[in-house]
C-alpha cells in the first residue's frame, strides 16, 4: 500500500466538473483502488512510441482510463480519460 496518493488540483477539478454521477463514481473508485494496490493485475506499463516509460502506468476500469506514476511508495494520478459508447 502506498504511503501517498496524490491527485493534482487540475485532475480533482476535472473530476468534480463531470456531470455524470456514475462516471465520476467509477473514476473515484479506480483512484481509491490504487491506494490499496498501485500495481493491480490489469495495469499496463505506459508506452510512448513503443518505448516503456519507467514508473508510468495506465489502468482501464469500465470505460475509464487512469494514467498514473509510481515512485517508491508514492502514486501520482496524471490524467483521466473515458470512452463514450
Amino acid at each position: 500500500m502506498p504511503d501517498h496518493l496524490w491527485v493534482p488540483g487540475s485532475v480533482r477539478a476535472f473530476i468534480r466538473d463531470i456531470a455524470d454521477d456514475d462516471l465520476r463514481r467509477t473514476i473515484n473508485l479506480a483512484i481509491i483502488g490504487l491506494a490499496d494496490d498501485p500495481l493491480p493485475p490489469d495495469a499496463r506499463v505506459f508506452r510512448v512510441d513503443g518505448e516503456e516509460i519507467e514508473g508510468a502506468y495506465e489502468l482501464d476500469v469500465d470505460l475509464v482510463t487512469v494514467f498514473y506514476t509510481v515512485h517508491g511508495e508514492h502514486v501520482a494520478i496524471q490524467a483521466i480519460t473515458w470512452r463514450i459508447l
